[in-house]
């Protein structure tokens, strides 16, 4: 064989080589192409996720808080324009009703509930310095009727506009028993209707503020990253859904639970929990816990849950059960928080639910805002 026959046969091994290399990157090319697609399929992005929470966990949850702000406002005028002695268990049933609508939305802490203080009008708690108390007592030295129109009431305290003030007029043996035994319509009731009236007008605010529409926040959040936008970009509006449940998970352990459990059984402290005087402080804790399940299982649709779990499986069920399990340990107490603390039976299940929450509260800041990418920052309790 001459070396010109042998350089042909060389050249044309390399070209039968160099085109089998080339199919085969093409087809890796290709198969990495389809991967990505599915993958892209398989995991929702950042956008879809934020509407779909807006969509199917947020706007439900504003809905039921209008119906429920609307039949307390309907039971309070009811309540007042009977005859004494009036039967005020309609009202209190309506107070709870109410209140659970409240706590299935209260871990959205973000966007127009931010706005003219409603989340405050709302639901002013802790009141730490007994503002309540005092502006309703000097609410009723003055009984002055213009204070309670609507234009004027809206700038009123805080701390008399939302449920705590609800409550004790409802709850408290003293402004109660007034509402039921008066002669006439008196200024408890007609600042019991002030309340009312002021929580539906929010209530509606948010609804309308949330509903679809080019003005609307959903419409903020679907937008995200266009010119313009509050948001940068989408994971932005995701960070504020995770900011969200981490702050909730925090007012659950540090407020609502350790300041009323105190460091020893002899220190506690039940009159500083939550809608003590309507026995619902555990209630409250408990729709908090399932709201803030359902915003990371996804609630008709996906939620925070479907942005981790294709990468980070592992992470994903450890969260889903950590969710079940502290849910399960609060729905064992039996007994009214503020009892369960002073018992030490059930005083234990209290020390654990605390111990689950935090527990809960690491796993959000520590793996599932890195897992997302959605650093928490500062929060605004962490001074408190």
């Amino acid at each position: 064989m001459n070396s010109r026959t042998r350089i042909k046969r060389i050249e044309s091994w390399l070209i039968n080589f160099f085109s089998c290399l080339f199919v085969v990157i093409l087809c890796a090319l290709v198969i990495v192409g389809v991967q990505r697609k599915l993958s892209a399929a398989d995991s929702p992005n950042f956008a879809t996720v934020n509407l779909k929470l807006a969509q199917s966990h947020i706007l439900p949850r504003y809905k039921r808080l209008q119906t429920n702000a609307a039949q307390f406002e309907d039971a309070i005028v009811k309540l007042c324009n009977a005859a004494a002695p009036r039967d005020p268990s309609a009202s209190q049933a309506a107070f709870h009703q109410l209140m659970d609508g409240w706590m299935a939305i209260e871990h959205i802490r973000h966007g127009p509930v931010e706005l003219l203080m409603r989340n405050f009008r709302i639901h002013f708690w802790p009141d730490k310095g007994a503002r309540g108390a005092r502006q309703i007592r000097l609410l009723h030295q003055r009984r002055d009727q213009s204070g309670l129109k609507k234009d004027a009431f809206t700038s009123a305290s805080v701390a008399v506009q939302g449920l705590p003030a609800a409550e004790r007029l409802l709850f408290s043996k003293s402004y109660s028993k007034t509402i039921i035994d008066a002669k006439e319509k008196n200024y408890t009731c007609q600042l019991l209707q002030a309340i009312a009236q002021n929580i539906n007008d929010i209530s509606k605010e948010l609804l309308a503020s949330w509903s679809p529409g080019s003005n609307s926040y959903q419409a903020v959040i679907q937008n995200a990253g266009k010119p313009g936008n509050k948001f940068s970009k989408p994971k932005d509006a995701t960070a504020d859904y995770v900011k969200a449940m981490h702050t909730t998970l925090k007012v659950l352990t540090d407020l609502k639970l350790d300041r009323v459990l105190g460091k020893t059984i002899e220190k506690v402290k039940p009159k500083r929990a939550e809608s003590w005087r309507s026995k619902r402080s555990l209630r409250n804790i408990i729709f908090n816990l399932k709201a803030l399940q359902a915003m990371y299982e996804g609630e008709k649709g996906l939620g925070l849950k479907h942005l981790i779990e294709s990468k980070h499986p592992d992470l994903s069920r450890l969260l889903s059960r950590a969710f079940k399990k502290t849910l399960e340990t609060a729905q064992s107490i039996q007994q009214p928080l503020t009892d369960a603390v002073t018992m030490p039976k059930p005083r234990s299940k209290v020390l654990r639910l605390a111990k689950e929450m935090r527990a809960l509260k690491v796993l959000v800041s520590g793996k599932l805002a890195p897992a997302i990418g959605t650093p928490l920052g500062f929060n605004a309790l962490d001074g408190d």
